[in-house]
């Protein structure tokens, strides 16, 4: 909640410090028991101070998608000015580009008063200079300009490889079954690192249980038989994204193995229709778990 107290013209007559003491009050009644206090002064004399940027956003260092051609800036300065940019550190007078700054003291925020431009060309220019100048009569310039600062992504991000695979058969003799859904990613702007999720159709896609990194993987305990069609979609700290697809079948099998072929060659060797595990035993009363494992 925002309130606001200007100083009163004789208060900024009579110099010197200023202090403020303030109590709060809640709908419900409540006061602060201890006052606030808030120390300020009126410094005699003209203003000689350059103007500050004490915030920008998104701050510098920010990672841009790849291609990206122009980004919003806004920048948050410590008293009312006029500000430019350029991608050479220059003069104030020489920079070519301008902000669109508040000079309202009404508009004063947490950070200052705001300043709003659009950078232009930033897929060739990453690195720009930007110097603030105060609207008061000495028109007080920054000396030091502000490094501001965008980091491209080296490609755009991948998918490059989804599991289960595109067009697999999964075959079990019981359901439902544990599927393993994973996705590895590359490239974009932290080669690779990103946040991917999944859908099975629905339009509602998840966020997979691990993720912000190069591997993606998600478990479903309980997949029951059937045709499936997850979308994957990932996004990286730049906004890259891709999106892609796979389709697998889960098919129970509910009947056991047969036997194909049996011979003895130094030992009994049996050939089974699908992989499987065999016993033997001497006698028809021998159960599964009586009878001996074949290697």
């Amino acid at each position: 909640f925002k309130n606001q107290y200007n100083l009163t013209d004789e208060q900024i007559k009579a110099l010197g410090e200023i202090d403020f003491y303030v109590k709060c009050q809640s709908v419900n009644g409540a006061v602060n028991s201890v006052s606030y206090t808030i120390k300020t002064c009126v410094k005699p004399g003209p203003d000689l101070t350059a103007p500050r940027i004490t915030k920008t956003s998104p701050a510098t260092g920010n990672y841009i998608s790849y291609n990206q051609t122009q980004q919003d800036l806004q920048i948050w300065i410590n008293e009312p000015s006029e500000c430019r940019y350029s991608i050479l550190d220059e003069d104030y007078s020489l920079m070519e580009n301008s902000f669109n700054c508040q000079q309202d003291l009404e508009d004063y925020g947490l950070y200052g008063l705001a300043c709003n431009t659009t950078l232009t060309n930033v897929n060739i220019d990453n690195k720009f200079y930007i110097k603030c100048q105060d609207i008061s009569d000495n028109q007080n310039t920054m000396q030091q300009s502000y490094v501001y600062e965008l980091i491209k992504s080296a490609s755009n991000l991948k998918i490059n490889d989804v599991r289960p695979i595109d067009g697999a058969d999964i075959f079990s003799g019981v359901e439902p079954i544990t599927v393993e859904l994973q996705a590895k990613t590359s490239g974009g702007a932290e080669q690779g690192k990103s946040e991917c999720s999944y859908d099975f159709g629905g339009g509602n896609f998840i966020r997979f249980f691990e993720t912000y990194d190069v591997y993606h993987t998600q478990v479903f305990s309980s997949i029951v038989r059937g045709d499936y069609k997850v979308d994957i979609k990932c996004k990286d700290a730049a906004g890259n994204t891709i999106q892609t697809s796979t389709l697998f079948d889960v098919r129970i099998d509910t009947a056991g193995p047969k036997i194909i072929r049996m011979y003895y060659d130094s030992g009994l060797k049996i050939f089974t229709n699908e992989e499987a595990e065999c016993r033997y035993g001497f006698s028809k009363k021998t159960t599964w778990d009586e009878a001996e494992v074949m290697d």
